[in-house]
């Protein structure tokens, strides 16, 4: 009996320990958007559920854009986001270099802890504003979004879990 209330303890326990805190949920958000404490102008974290899943739901606004995004309280998982930038924005940060698919698929691989395999790309827009239009299916999680090719910046970007 007490190995078993023992085991039960122990395994609550390293439950509790993979919960995640709402400072987690945001620092995950900020390093994801490459946004810092500093930049936010307004910043609301609420508790919620997203297709059946209790999780952190956090909204801030910056200079630059606005942002939503949904993490699982028991794991930490994205599991819903929303985001772009603006024109004014983009346009301060384009230089002469155009991006290559390849390094557009790096760039998302890395953000999405997905194959590059995985990751669909379509040239869009004009010489003036190259752009990709992306798409990707992993781990539950179908995510659209938008590249700027002068700049290098994830100009449009969601995530919805697919359950």
């Amino acid at each position: 009996m007490w190995k078993y209330f023992a085991v039960a303890f122990l395994l609550g326990a390293a439950t509790a320990q993979a919960a995640i805190t709402e400072e987690k949920a945001l620092q995950q958000a900020l390093a994801f958007a490459n946004v810092s404490e500093q930049q936010l102008t307004a910043l609301k974290i609420e508790d919620g559920e997203e297709s059946g899943v209790k999780v952190y739901k956090l909204e801030f606004e910056t200079p630059f854009g606005d942002y939503d995004f949904a993490y699982a309280k028991a794991s930490g998982k994205l599991i819903d986001a929303d985001y772009d930038l603006e024109d004014n924005y983009i346009k301060r940060h384009r230089g002469r270099q155009v991006m290559s698919a390849q390094a557009a698929k790096q760039l998302m691989s890395q953000k999405l802890h997905a194959p590059a395999s995985a990751i669909y790309l379509e040239e869009q827009g004009g010489r003036n504003e190259p752009r990709f239009d992306g798409r990707c299916e992993h781990n539950q999680l179908e995510y659209e979004f938008e590249i700027d090719r002068l700049s290098g910046l994830i100009i449009d970007f969601t995530a919805d879990y697919k359950d």
